[in-house]
C-alpha cells in the first residue's frame, strides 16, 4: 500500500465505535483516515436510514460541535459515503 496522501471530498465516515462523523475533506494515507472540521451526527433525523443525509442535514439532524481534525485508523473505519459539498458547506 502505498503512503501517498490521497484526498477527497466531503463525506460521512462510520466508525467501528459507532460513532458517526461528517467532515469538510478527508485525507488518507497507509494507515489513517484524516478527518478535516469533522462533526458527530448525534441524531441523524432520518426515517430511511443514513443515507437521506448525502444531501445535507435534515431539520431533525443534530451535529456536535466541529473538532478542526479527527484522524481514525483504517481498521476502524466501516464505511465512508461522500456527499454534497455543497449542501454541507455551511454546517462544517
Amino acid at each position: 500500500m502505498t503512503t501517498d496522501l490521497i484526498k477527497t471530498q466531503a463525506a460521512i465516515v462510520v466508525g467501528a465505535s459507532s460513532h458517526v462523523w461528517v467532515a469538510a475533506s478527508t485525507v488518507q494515507d497507509a494507515s489513517w483516515l484524516h478527518l478535516h472540521n469533522a462533526r458527530i451526527i448525534r441524531v441523524w433525523g432520518t426515517d430511511a436510514g443514513l443515507n437521506q443525509l448525502i444531501d445535507g442535514p435534515r431539520s431533525e439532524t443534530i451535529l456536535d460541535a466541529t473538532a478542526p481534525i479527527v484522524s481514525v485508523a483504517w481498521h476502524a473505519v466501516v464505511a465512508v459515503i461522500p456527499v454534497d459539498n455543497a449542501a454541507w458547506a455551511r454546517h462544517l
